[in-house]
């Protein structure tokens, strides 16, 4: 299996999260009683997606839904790994009704 840089391929994945994220969301409003289901569903679909694009990494997602607001949401996340091959992308995205803001983590095989 080829060693690829997640680097190279963080553009293309960041496309594949953003659309999957808009089909689930983008039409519907905010919805305190879908949010959990949202927050489990979005992370599977995005981890099956991208290991079908590149089935050299091992993915990891996390999903944040929350109503739009004057709240603020601080959220930070960290990981050890091979900074020559692993990577991360953060999506943030958001309708008249709410944010979401995805995390992938991509540790190289």
């Amino acid at each position: 299996m080829s060693r690829i840089p997640f680097a190279q391929l963080k553009e293309e994945a960041e496309r594949l999260v953003n659309r999957l994220v808009d089909e689930s969301l983008a039409e519907v409003p905010y919805q305190e009683d879908k949010v959990e289901s949202w927050c489990s569903n979005i992370p599977q679909s995005i981890i099956r997606n991208l290991h079908e694009f590149n089935k050299g990494f091992k993915f990891c997602a996390t999903c944040v839904i929350t109503r739009k607001n004057s709240s603020s949401l601080h959220i930070n996340s960290t990981c050890l790994w091979n900074p020559s091959l692993d990577g991360f992308i953060v999506v943030k995205w958001e309708n008249a009704t709410m944010h979401c803001i995805i995390n992938v983590f991509a540790i190289a095989l």
